[in-house]
């Protein structure tokens, strides 16, 4: 009803009803161009703007009811008997002129700018008039639908959707941070193949307690309602492309757009052929999408919380090395200093020799595009007289070479039982045989230093901006960390190369060495957290049990 996509109904050879068609979403479709319409002086369609064709089609799909949709449809038609009679017999005896309102004023335009606008197909616009009088419905069908949309709740359908709230109301979620930077959607903790592979598992429950389950459609509609969405991996659809194609953006800024991230993408393939060349050592970085411990198929796993585990990829673009940094929540969090220790890790014990270091990433601010990392690395550059270069790719476009490790990884962890978070290093390092297996490092919570040391840096802020409305970190494409302890900028690829404009408050040839711990213990966990491992600890082998006791909790 509200333009969504859906799964409809077929009938097999059988006779077996099955809910197993995807209906695709209603979509804005494209503009008249025709230069007919543009002739006709009694057609409208050229004086109609995007604008305002997107505002029908949402008012349409997102405020109206069914029947007000009929009643909406019917009132912009007006059937006339055709113009032109013909000595043959046709059996087309009448046309259809079709209106758009805009405002209080009904311009006319062709029948395929009315349906494109709506996003409705012809027939359903010709058999809502067809079956209406004098444009509008029966008022009988009206009212019969309005009593079956006011009859109470039995009690026995109130006690199914009560089921089926406590059912979504048990599965563990995922904080949003997790998965999408900027959505207010709440994430299911396990990784459901997809919907109906959620409603196979709420079916089996409610065999289970003797309920009797609800219809698919009525699980979906409760399943949005509710915001929940399922958790996936991939990454995320650009925002910016998403909304161009439903027609919410300008050409010209979707231009620019794609202009950016083919630059970007032309910045990064260039240094990787300067690493061939032996002219740099070009990496890629990025974060896998967070892991479960323990995991395994038993049913009861699927409404209990389980430990997080993380690991944070870093890959040669010319070597094809790569390492790959797990730990999991007990022994460090997602702040700015975990990610940046892992990273001067690794250019302390892979980057030996005196060419420039570029490092390519998203600009994901607590893990990339910060303070506390740039000053690292500044520091890093003056003690090691190298200069190191930060690249970013276009938001939405951030594809990468550590997908594909990641990508290998999920491949090998498909039906594997999971007992501890070490188990995850075994099958990273079985992973990939050729050229060389991936190399893999635990982390423990004494490995992690802390960089967030204010007082201490030489730089406190790294906007390239001061006032409102100036530049933010967010708009920063690539930052050099020069040997000389200066840092310079670009907003784009083909800027010039400029100072930062902040000011040095410490010479970072002063700065001290970073060999504070950032956490003295193991970090606690929820209680609730606790209580449910020690629920699943029963399902593991016992020798991994102890692992579980001897957690922390808040």
């Amino acid at each position: 009803m509200y333009g969504k996509n859906y799964l409809g109904y077929t009938r097999n050879k059988s006779g077996q009803v099955l809910q197993n068609k995807e209906r695709q979403s209603r979509h804005l479709g494209p503009s008249c161009s025709s230069k007919k319409c543009i002739k006709y002086k009694n057609r409208l369609c050229n004086t109609i703007t995007q604008e305002e064709r997107l505002t029908i089609f949402k008012k349409f799909w997102n405020d109206m009811s069914w029947d007000q949709k009929k009643i909406y449809i019917t009132s912009l038609m007006e059937k006339r008997e055709t113009g032109r009679k013909y000595v043959n017999e046709s059996r087309r005896n009448f046309s259809y002129t079709y209106f758009l309102r805009i405002g209080d004023t009904k311009k006319q335009v062709c029948k395929k700018m009315f349906l494109s606008t709506l996003g409705i197909r012809e027939w359903m616009a010709l058999n809502w008039c067809s079956k209406s009088q004098s444009g509008m419905h029966t008022s009988h069908e009206l009212v019969v639908k309005e009593r079956k949309s006011l009859r109470p709740l039995s009690q026995k359908s109130d006690e199914k959707n009560k089921y089926l709230n406590n059912f979504f109301t048990e599965l563990p979620k995922m904080p949003s941070h997790y998965c999408r930077q900027r959505s207010a959607k709440v994430y299911l903790e396990y990784n459901f193949s997809s919907k109906a592979n959620l409603y196979r598992v709420y079916v089996n429950k409610c065999e289970e307690s003797n309920i009797e389950h609800v219809s698919y459609c009525t699980f979906s509609n409760t399943f949005e309602n509710l915001n929940l969405s399922l958790f996936s991996p991939k990454k995320d659809q650009c925002n910016i492309c998403v909304a161009h194609k439903a027609g919410n953006i300008p050409e010209s800024d979707y231009t620019l757009h794609i202009q950016l991230k083919d630059r970007a993408r032309a910045e990064k393939s260039a240094d990787k052929e300067k690493a061939k060349e032996g002219k740099c050592l070009a990496f890629v970085m990025d974060v896998q999408a967070v892991k479960l411990c323990p995991v395994n198929n038993a049913n009861k796993f699927y409404f209990k919380t389980r430990l997080k585990v993380h690991n944070f990829t870093i890959y040669n673009l010319k070597t094809h090395h790569c390492t790959n940094y797990w730990w999991n929540e007990t022994e460090g969090d997602l702040s700015s200093s975990v990610f940046t220790t892992m990273i001067i890790d690794h250019l302390n014990e892979h980057c030996d020799n005196d060419l420039p270091i570029v490092l390519w990433s998203d600009g994901c601010p607590y893990q990339n595009r910060n303070a506390v990392l740039s000053n690292a690395l500044l520091q890093y550059a003056v003690n090691h007289k190298k200069l190191v270069i930060q690249k970013y790719l276009e938001p939405g476009h951030t594809q990468m070479e550590c997908d594909s490790v990641h990508s290998l990884i999920e491949r090998k962890l498909h039906n594997r039982e999971i007992e501890l978070p070490t188990d995850y290093v075994k099958v990273t390092r079985e992973a990939r045989l050729k050229p060389a297996p991936y190399d893999v490092k635990y982390m423990r919570h004494s490995d992690f230093r802390n960089y967030d040391l204010r007082n201490q840096m030489a730089y406190q802020s790294i906007r390239p901006g001061k006032k409102a409305h100036d530049p933010t970190v967010t708009n920063l494409r690539e930052i050099h960390y020069e040997p000389e302890g200066k840092i310079q900028i670009k907003l784009q690829f083909n800027d010039e190369l400029t100072d930062l404009p902040q000011r040095v408050v410490k010479n970072p040839s002063l700065m001290p060495v970073f060999d504070e711990k950032l956490f003295t213990d193991r970090l606690k966990i929820a209680k609730t957290k606790f209580d449910h491992l020690q629920e699943l600890k029963s399902t593991l082998a016992a020798e991994v049990q102890g692992f579980y006791d001897n957690l922390s909790y808040e």
